[in-house]
């Protein structure tokens, strides 16, 4: 076979895939839509790769990019949930899970410099080698063929994982508890930001802290994908807007806020504290706290210090640290 009739050969199976993908992607979203009234996730933010926008290797990684925004960002939820269910079906949730492993992975490699002697770092490119070994026959793709191959590859592993979710749907659609099962996935979408609008959420919860000259719109991007997984898993059976809003209060905090070895949720249980601009200026103290006793606090000394000094609050008297723990009075 010659050069020419490789590369168009291998042009028409990046096209049958890239079509197939689509085919996929509308079925899944049509029964989605069918068993639950809701979208599938959010919008796929990445653009689609074309074959001839630029060199073989630049298109592996704009597929990369591509599928990891598609599955791991946009649509995590709805196939987290159905690949939940499986065994049930006759899938391999154990494939689904290992393929969305290495395309983070992946993805990982081809968008940040690692650290070969970093721990972490090292076990992301052991792992990215092996599947380039599989992919191409080769450790560290070179030649055009090679990454044409990679893409190909990975293009065939997203098919597959994503024919798996169609069959689960349908597997739902049929089965006798359809109801039940599809409650369940509607439950999950209509806690993330394919139904919920975070960036009203956070422009409320802002008001509501006290919090103002925040570029929420970036805050949101920062988070979203966070919150879709903490919100989504959250117990269905409890007061969904209250943990909500706990949520999204912990996201505006977290960005105000230095670090702290307790969390909003900790001063709002050992205060008793409802949300509420009085969260904000909790953790504000907490923080002075640390800073002025950096070398002495823990987390339990710090919320013993945080409940003294809050109890004695009062409006014409700074606070005071517990004398137990042999601290000074914070002087305003």
């Amino acid at each position: 076979m010659s050069l020419y009739d490789t590369e168009a050969s291998y042009r028409d199976q990046i096209d049958s895939l890239m079509r197939d993908l689509g085919l996929a992607g509308q079925k899944l979203e049509q029964l989605c839509d069918a068993l639950t009234s809701l979208p599938i996730g959010s919008k796929v933010t990445a653009p689609r790769p074309d074959f001839q926008d630029g060199t073989p290797e630049y298109m592996f990684v704009a597929t990369t990019t591509w599928l990891s925004s598609w599955f791991t960002e946009a649509w995590r939820t709805s196939l987290d949930f159905l690949f939940g269910q499986a065994n049930l079906f006759g899938q391999d949730e154990r494939q689904a899970k290992d393929f969305t492993h290495i395309l983070g992975r992946l993805r990982t490699r081809s968008v940040h410099n690692l650290d070969p002697s970093d721990v972490r770092d090292r076990r992301t490119l052991d792992e990215c080698y092996r599947w380039y070994k599989v992919a191409c026959e080769s450790r560290i793709p070179d030649s055009d063929e090679q990454w044409i191959r990679c893409r190909i590859a990975l293009l065939t592993s997203a098919k597959t994982h994503l024919s798996a979710a169609v069959a689960i749907s349908r597997g739902i659609e049929q089965h006798s508890n359809c109801d039940e099962i599809s409650d369940l996935w509607k439950g999950r979408l209509s806690r993330t930001g394919a139904v919920l609008d975070y960036l009203g959420l956070l422009q409320l919860s802002a008001g509501d802290l006290g919090l103002s000259d925040l570029d929420l719109r970036a805050i949101k991007e920062r988070h979203q994908r966070r919150l879709d997984r903490s919100l989504s898993i959250m117990n269905a059976m409890g007061p969904v807007a209250e943990m909500v809003g706990h949520h999204i209060d912990r996201v505006l905090l977290s960005e105000t806020v230095k670090v702290l070895p307790i969390s909003a949720g900790d001063a709002m249980e050992r205060l008793r504290l409802p949300p509420g601009e009085n969260v904000a200026t909790a953790m504000r103290l907490a923080q002075v706290i640390l800073e002025l006793y950096p070398a002495n606090l823990d987390r339990a000394m710090l919320l013993d210090a945080l409940s003294d000094a809050w109890n004695h609050l009062a409006p014409k008297s700074p606070p005071h640290i517990s004398s137990s723990l042999g601290l000074a009075p914070i002087m305003g």
